[in-house]
């Protein structure tokens, strides 16, 4: 079972849209199955990969399928593997070497879950579909998690996931290819970023490349998780209690996300001064 993680966890809500000027940001019958699984081995070299999911199931049972069939407990460690690859990280000689600290790494599906029940009030559509984006999705595992164990069928969610990590990312779309194999999840029409707030299923789109390209995927998206515990800072807010985020992520989420959006960070504080309003802590 996974622990609670108590690490700094902030949720943000934006309450205003601020612009700064020269901003950047870097960073799913046999012949029937046979068709469906050879569709699904072509989302594997695109850049978007969606389905949606016919059965939900417990947060329970939807653990127990990530870690026997999708994305298995015991490949944890070729995961990490990948993870090292995709930050061109070679030849480490020791396991304190500082370069692990920018590496893949997987957050508790049972932290996440807490922190989504706490941000949730915050959520001014709560009670209706829920768009969320798993900003830095890696290998796809708490964006395919939360498409089946969350929601209901006047309530779905609706799940992306952005990375832009080529390797990581096709390392997620082999497991929705598992999802479909199985008849865990569906093949959706490959439409980036398409409204989908009429279907009552849960749906997953995981989608390659950079935020600063998918500005229309942040701005739909009403509830965004970002494992942010490593990404770039420029300093310690002594007001907030916390470092702060790189100007290019304040600036990249005010900028794009529409207003009321709630932002679940980890480690690391968005900067108030871009509009982002600290509403709770752990």
């Amino acid at each position: 079972m996974n622990s609670i993680v108590l690490t700094l966890c902030i949720v943000w809500v934006h309450k205003q849209f601020i612009l700064s000027v020269g901003a950047f940001a870097f960073s799913t019958g046999q012949y029937e199955f046979q068709r469906s699984y050879l569709r699904s081995l072509e989302l594997l070299c695109t850049a978007t990969t969606t389905a949606w999911v016919p059965t939900r199931f417990s947060k329970e049972g939807a653990l127990e399928i990530l870690d026997t069939k999708l994305l298995p407990h015991d490949e944890y460690g070729e995961r990490i593997r990948y993870g090292r690859d995709a930050q061109g990280i070679k030849n480490l000689v020791a396991a304190d070497d500082p370069k692990l600290s920018l590496t893949y790494g997987e957050f508790p599906t049972q932290s996440t879950d807490l922190l989504l029940d706490l941000a949730l009030p915050y959520v001014t559509n709560s009670e209706e579909a829920i768009e969320m984006l798993d900003l830095g999705s890696g290998c796809g595992r708490l964006a395919i998690y939360l498409t089946l164990s969350r929601g209901n069928d006047h309530a779905p969610w609706h799940l992306h996931g952005i990375e832009i990590s080529e390797l990581l990312h096709t390392v997620a779309s082999k497991a929705v290819t598992l999802g479909l194999q199985d008849n865990l999840l569906k093949l959706l029409p490959n439409e980036r970023g398409g409204l989908r707030l009429s279907h009552p299923n849960n749906t997953l789109t995981l989608y390659h490349g950079a935020a600063q390209d998918l500005k229309d995927i942040l701005g739909k998206v009403h509830l965004i998780f970002a494992y942010s515990t490593v990404w770039k800072t420029c300093g310690f807010s002594e007001e907030s209690g916390a470092m702060i985020l790189g100007q290019e992520w304040s600036d990249l989420l005010a900028s794009a996300c529409r207003k009321g959006c709630v932002v679940i960070t980890t480690d690391r504080a968005l900067d108030p001064r871009y509009g982002w309003e600290l509403v709770r802590r752990l």
